[in-house]
């Protein structure tokens, strides 16, 4: 395990083996507070797991209704993408949060989700919808014209732009 060398715990530890955290970490229920990436309230929720005395897929299963491998791939320390929020709430509940502690899970989720959004490169137009408005715009331009114009490239925009100019 990683971390036993300079006498600490890592997130990676606890991945491996969550039964070995030392007490004291287990003394207080992790918050999803301060989390800012899918990455982290997802081993934060694993922390919660450990906490909550690490059941088993097969007990979450019971508990949740959620199938094992639905709560497994949530739980996993490779998941890239924030998990839903219902199936964050559902888990917080399962590992025993109370109303007010499901309330921070709720905003910590929010936050990131948010976060996520505003990150997110506007999507860009796609290739065939730029090749339709071009075509539209050079109405009447034979494909030997719209060639000639793109300067031999075959860009639409190339021969829009050359015949408007």
């Amino acid at each position: 395990m990683t971390g036993y060398t300079t006498g600490y715990m890592t997130w990676q530890d606890m991945d491996e083996d969550p039964s070995r955290l030392p007490q004291q970490a287990l003394a207080a229920m992790p918050e999803p507070g301060g989390a800012t990436t899918p990455q982290e309230l997802v081993r934060r929720l694993r922390a919660f797991k450990a906490w909550s005395g690490n059941p088993s897929l097969r007990e979450l299963e019971r508990r949740t209704g959620l199938p094992r491998s639905t709560v497994s791939g949530d739980l996993s320390p490779q998941r890239s993408r924030l998990p839903p929020l219902q199936r964050v709430l559902t888990l917080a509940t399962a590992f025993g949060a109370s109303a007010e502690e499901l309330a921070r899970w709720r905003s910590a989720w929010q936050c990131i989700q948010m976060r996520q959004q505003s990150a997110e490169p506007p999507v860009p137009a796609p290739h065939a919808a730029v090749f339709s408005r071009a075509l539209r715009a050079a109405r009447g331009v034979t494909l030997r014209e719209w060639r000639a114009r793109a300067g031999g490239s075959g860009h639409p925009e190339a021969a829009v732009t050359q015949r408007n100019s």
